[in-house]
């Protein structure tokens, strides 16, 4: 039966993707078929319960992604994740002698949502988390920490560092100025006023020498830390005007456009 010349002139393709993460050599023509590590490029790798766990820093993993290597077939499936403020972690499985984790048949683009894979996510996370207590710094979330101390993996609080305050812009779309990480020494939270209020704050507060690069940005997501809830934090701004013979403050979190607007804003100090 003769071969489809078509088909010939694939094959070479084909069998190279095949043998591409295959643990076994591949040959064809009588030459070997290039072939490289699945977890090529990982910042760690951990072997246990027949996979290897490849830990990576700031990679780019869409859900759509492969992440698994099942003896060389490639698959997408959901594995955790673990957001830092400045580094991001992800994870890519190689199998290596796992039975219980199994592609679905006969497709095999997927794999079987069963015990050994909510075992092997749970395996993930713990790693990630043990690979960030090896850094020995951090900038986790709160929230992640506790996490991390439930897994009984010790980490010190997150790195005592926050953005510095920019009054916010009536313009989302340009950007949030020239913000930096800056030490919490001796720094001042201010909570979120919106842009006329925080425009006008700005301005009067570099009148006032005592904030001066004290200011930072509030950050919901370090609430818990020591350091974070012992800081000093503006939740407040009140404004007075002098109109003639009258004193107007401002009330609440709106800054009307005239005095006149509405009355309801202001009142008689």
């Amino acid at each position: 039966m003769p071969i489809d010349a078509q088909w010939l002139k694939s094959l070479e393709t084909i069998a190279q993707s095949a043998a591409r993460y295959c643990p076994l050599p591949v040959r064809l023509d009588g030459q070997d078929l290039l072939r490289e590590d699945w977890l090529k490029g990982a910042e760690t790798i951990i072997e246990q319960d027949g996979v290897r766990i490849g830990i990576y820093r700031n990679y780019l993993h869409r859900h759509f992604s492969p992440s698994i290597n099942f003896h060389g077939v490639t698959v997408a499936s959901l594995l955790p994740t673990v957001a830092e403020k400045d580094r991001h972690w992800a994870a890519k499985i190689d199998i290596v002698d796992a039975p219980e984790l199994q592609l679905v048949l006969p497709a095999r683009k997927e794999m079987v949502e069963n015990g050994a894979l909510q075992s092997l996510r749970a395996a993930i996370r713990l790693a990630i988390y043990r690979h960030i207590q090896a850094l020995g710094s951090h900038r986790l979330a709160f929230a992640d920490w506790r996490e991390a101390a439930d897994l009984d993996v010790q980490l010190p609080e997150a790195r005592g560092e926050l953005f510095s305050w920019t009054p916010a812009v009536a313009d989302y779309n340009s950007g949030s100025g020239h913000q930096h990480l800056t030490s919490t020494d001796d720094l001042v939270l201010i909570d979120d006023f919106g842009p006329p209020l925080e425009q006008c704050a700005a301005f009067a507060l570099s009148k006032d020498g005592r904030y001066e690069g004290r200011l930072a940005e509030s950050d919901e997501a370090m609430v818990g830390y020591g350091w974070y809830d012992r800081l000093p934090r503006i939740t407040d701004l009140r404004f007075e005007i002098d109109k003639g013979a009258r004193r107007l403050c401002s009330v609440g979190r709106t800054f009307p456009v005239s005095t006149a607007a509405r009355s309801s804003d202001w009142i008689s100090c």
